[in-house]
């Protein structure tokens, strides 16, 4: 395991866990599209958007000499970003704007919580350290947000 396939573990992982909310929505993506992206060129114009990006990547020798064995870590954000004016209704409630990014984040964080031992036996521990304040970029008119995770593993 390094620290891209721990990050493509994770990234398939939402892929496979997380509801689209532009489905949800109505709408459709298209066949082959995603909506999910970590170190890719992003192909849906579709939002909303999860991004993952890498912050850092520390080690801790665990083992020297002929076993030598470290357990790794990689921080990462997880990224969100939804279109100014697009709303969906989950439950019964209607998400809006940054509601919807603050929901998203927190459907994030409770899909990797309730789904650890599945990101352990697939060879990496996930957990949520935080969650940002919701931006607006005026001149894009998206509202984004962060929720950054640690991954561990062990070479």
């Amino acid at each position: 395991m390094d620290a891209v396939t721990a990050l493509l573990t994770l990234r398939n992982f939402l892929r496979s866990n997380l509801t689209d909310a532009f489905v949800t929505a109505g709408g459709t993506r298209g066949t082959g599209i995603q909506y999910i992206y970590y170190n890719e060129p992003i192909t849906s114009t579709k939002y909303p958007i999860i991004e993952i990006k890498k912050v850092n990547s520390p080690e801790e020798v665990i083992s020297i000499g002929s076993s030598y064995t470290t357990s790794e870590q990689v921080f990462a954000n997880i990224w969100v970003y939804s279109k100014n004016g697009f709303k969906v209704t989950v439950g019964g409630t209607e998400y809006l704007n940054s509601q919807l990014v603050e929901y998203l984040l927190c459907h994030i964080k409770d899909t990797i919580k309730n789904n650890f031992s599945t990101l352990n036996d697939s060879g990496i521990m996930v957990t949520t350290r935080n969650t940002g304040s919701i931006e607006y970029s005026p001149e894009n008119q998206i509202y984004f947000g962060v929720v950054s995770v640690r991954l561990w593993f062990f070479r």
